[in-house]
């Protein structure tokens, strides 16, 4: 139920409320990579970069050929290096 919560509120562009949903369901199933991922994604709309980069790192090392959490990965690095942050 809090998954779904979250993924309304992140289509919502509810990024803070997502993230708050997706952190409290991560805590009862760590391992589940979507969910990580779109945390990453609404950390990342809300200026969170380095704790999306940190979610997306966790996604990598318990998945790592996920190519989504890679490119968001790469994108995030890419903004940041270029003072987009």
């Amino acid at each position: 139920a809090l998954a779904r919560a979250a993924e309304i509120c992140l289509r919502r562009g509810e990024f803070d409320r997502a993230a708050g949903y997706y952190r409290r369901a991560l805590s009862t199933e760590c391992g589940q990579v979507w969910w990580r991922l779109n945390l990453a994604r609404a950390l990342a709309a809300t200026g969170r970069v380095a704790q999306a980069v940190d979610q997306l790192g966790i996604c990598l090392r318990l998945r790592p050929g996920m190519a989504e959490a890679r490119g968001l990965l790469c994108e995030l690095r890419a903004r940041a290096s270029a003072g987009g942050e």
